[in-house]
């Protein structure tokens, strides 16, 4: 059949056929439309006890792992994708935060006592310093990611998308519907969040020896003891967190790792002035009231002894 301007014919196709390529057309559209993104326990909510059920499925080998990696951090080795990835866990900060407050508390009491033992006759364990220990080592080890990951969260919203950032969302939003891309972004955020407070759990690893150390009272050894565990933690935060903050925010990188260094450096320097390196009570005589007060009545006992003789001995005159 001849075909003239460029016109099409269609020919006719058999009803069974037409049917079966229906089918198959339909069939594919619905396949296509009820694939889900894989839902993570991210999306459940922080109130669910799967929320953080999650984060403390981890294995010994992994935790061990990670520990090795805070006592000798490696500039070349990137601690969140190498070693965080794919998920990061809560349970070795967890365990490492708890046992350096207990490490604290007791080697802060263990402290005062060798410095008092000399001078006053009676010593009672504070049981006030596992308080503030706890206060301390829980606060830092939670505020501080969590104020991190809030300016870098509202510095992005503010942030005018790049073009790599849109092609990006909009592939995000292609691949997803609308309610699937807002649980995703919300669990990338968390993700992003708990990465952070896991590397900030694992930083605290080296100081519960140095803790322990600390009880030394030799003040030369402290504060070499204090350089070592600042240097190698926060070595370990710059190498583990420099990399993802110059990615995404090239012109805050700078100020943001000098603040976390300057926080860092005095939670260090809190912990070690705070449990630690007290003043010696002949320095510091106004701190150790209960050796002053037993000085004093020593004092008026043998005063009081001296007039008792005197007027025993005194003549009597009829």
């Amino acid at each position: 059949m001849s075909m003239s301007n460029g016109d099409y014919v269609r020919i006719p196709l058999s009803g069974s056929f037409e049917d079966q390529v229906d089918q198959e057309l339909q069939g594919t559209l619905e396949h296509n439309t009820n694939i889900e993104s894989p839902k993570t326990e991210s999306s459940l909510g922080p109130f669910s006890f799967k929320f953080y059920q999650q984060y403390f499925d981890v294995d010994t080998s992994q935790v061990l792992h990670r520990l090795a990696s805070a006592f000798i951090p490696n500039p070349r080795i990137n601690f969140i994708q190498h070693s965080l990835k794919p998920r990061a866990d809560l349970y070795g900060p967890f365990w490492i935060s708890t046992t350096l407050m207990l490490a604290a508390a007791i080697g802060g009491n263990i402290s005062n006592y060798l410095q008092s033992r000399r001078e006053v006759s009676s010593w009672h364990y504070d049981f006030q310093k596992v308080t503030l220990t706890s206060t301390i080592i829980y606060v830092y080890w939670w505020l501080t990611p969590l104020l991190l990951h809030a300016v870098m969260h509202i510095h992005r919203k503010n942030k005018k998308p790049q073009s790599n950032d849109a092609e990006s969302d909009l592939t995000d939003l292609l691949e997803r519907s609308d309610t699937d891309s807002s649980s995703f972004h919300n669990a990338k955020n968390a993700n992003k969040f708990f990465d952070v407070l896991s590397t900030y759990g694992y930083s605290l690893a080296v100081f519960v020896p140095v803790a322990i150390l600390w009880t030394i009272q030799i003040d030369i050894l402290q504060w070499l003891l204090f350089l070592v565990g600042i240097g190698i933690s926060g070595a370990f935060l710059v190498f583990a967190l420099m990399p993802s903050i110059r990615k995404e925010y090239p012109k805050l990188a700078t100020p943001i790792m000098i603040i976390i260094i300057v926080v860092h450096f005095g939670f260090s320097l809190a912990l070690m002035i705070a449990f630690f390196h007290g003043s010696p009570p002949v320095l510091d005589p106004l701190s150790h009231t209960g050796y002053i007060h037993q000085q004093n009545v020593l004092e008026n006992n043998k005063q009081l002894s001296n007039i008792t003789v005197l007027t025993t001995n005194k003549p009597v005159y009829h």
